[in-house]
């Protein structure tokens, strides 16, 4: 072969391999910025003996489900003594084996112990350290036909633990929504405090004194499962239901995250893309938009954004999506608090601090 043709063939093969390589970073999401260049090491804050189900933290506590009896524990990120608190239990809801939902406010956690068959029930568990039992707070329960079903469950203090519901009822070959609402969890009473003036939700999400709540609609009159309007609001209430803000992204909204003022969203385009919108609620004023294929997880705190594509942990910088961490197992409970960045995976509960 001549040198002509080499030069030819070496720059075939360079084009190639420049292609494949666009294409792999396609398909593994977002592209990171140049802020991702050093990733800062996750230190472990805790190692179970067992698999941990899920998480939850709220300032220098965190909470989560482990081992085989799915029992819930407690205990400050900074070690010190912790608590059981209860069991969540596996969650038996038609024969599936789904861990329970868990979140942390203050030094009180709630979870969601599913169960039944015909009935499909969620049961609200609450405790905190010093109680004897658990508190079951209310108990959703839907059916083939319809039924109320549990809809969000978020929580940023003790004073402000919330879950939605939606009541969806069958009549003459179609399903409508007939009431729900969302509903304060006030200590550890069984009676929960339903906020006024609040429609059901689709999604929740909490911040100090303060709830974001994604109103719900049925998308298919037929279908019983619940979802967002198409450039739908979104409406952030005090805890008396009283309505403070209202911001409205352009396209249909999956996840919502509150660290007021910060609001931000992830939602589905017209166009099928899948995108970050970022707010100013307080003023209502939208900041950012950021592509971020395959995103879900999303949460917000003071030091930040946070969410996942697959396995990696991602912020926002600049505008732009960052990596933070490609974890060797998908993340559970990621979450933030301050710059500190927690979850779970492979047994441990792991945490990094969030770049300035």
């Amino acid at each position: 072969m001549t040198k002509q043709r080499l030069m030819r063939a070496s720059r075939v093969a360079a084009l190639a391999a420049a292609l494949f390589g666009l294409l792999v970073a396609a398909a593994a999401g977002p592209s990171p910025s140049r802020a991702t260049a050093r990733l800062a090491t996750p230190r472990t804050l805790y190692k179970q003996n067992g698999t941990i189900h899920n998480f939850a933290q709220d300032g220098g506590l965190m909470t989560w489900v482990a081992g085989p009896h799915y029992v819930v524990h407690l205990r400050g990120v900074s070690g010190g003594p912790g608590w059981v608190l209860g069991n969540a239990g596996p969650g038996a809801a038609v024969g599936a084996r789904s861990a329970s939902t868990l979140v942390l406010g203050g030094k009180q956690a709630v979870w969601v112990k599913y169960a039944g068959v015909l009935t499909r029930e969620a049961g609200i568990y609450t405790a905190k350290p010093g109680a004897k039992r658990p508190t079951l707070i209310d108990a959703p329960g839907a059916v083939d036909f319809g039924g109320t079903y549990l809809t969000g469950l978020a929580a940023a203090d003790e004073r402000t633990i919330a879950y939605g519901t939606a009541n969806v009822t069958y009549s003459s070959g179609s399903y409508s929504i007939t009431g729900g609402g969302v509903h304060r969890i006030v200590g550890t009473k069984a009676y929960p405090h339903r906020l006024r003036n609040v429609v059901p939700p689709f999604a929740i999400a909490t911040s100090a004194g303060r709830i974001a709540v994604v109103p719900a609609v049925l998308p298919d009159e037929y279908s019983s499962v619940v979802g967002a309007a198409p450039n739908g609001r979104v409406d952030v209430f005090d805890l008396s239901g009283n309505r403070l803000a209202t911001v409205v992204p352009k396209g249909t909204v999956r996840e919502v995250a509150l660290s007021w003022p910060d609001l931000a969203v992830i939602m589905t385009r017209a166009d099928g893309t899948t995108a970050i919108d970022r707010f100013d609620a307080a003023r209502g004023e939208f900041i950012s938009n950021t592509p971020t294929p395959g995103a879900t997880n999303l949460t917000i705190g003071t030091g930040g954004i946070v969410f996942l594509v697959g396995k990696s942990i991602y912020t926002l910088h600049d505008g732009q999506a960052a990596l933070l961490w490609r974890a060797a197992k998908k993340p559970i409970g990621l979450s933030i608090e301050g710059r500190r960045v927690a979850w779970a995976a492979c047994g441990r509960i792991k945490a990094l601090t969030l770049p300035r």
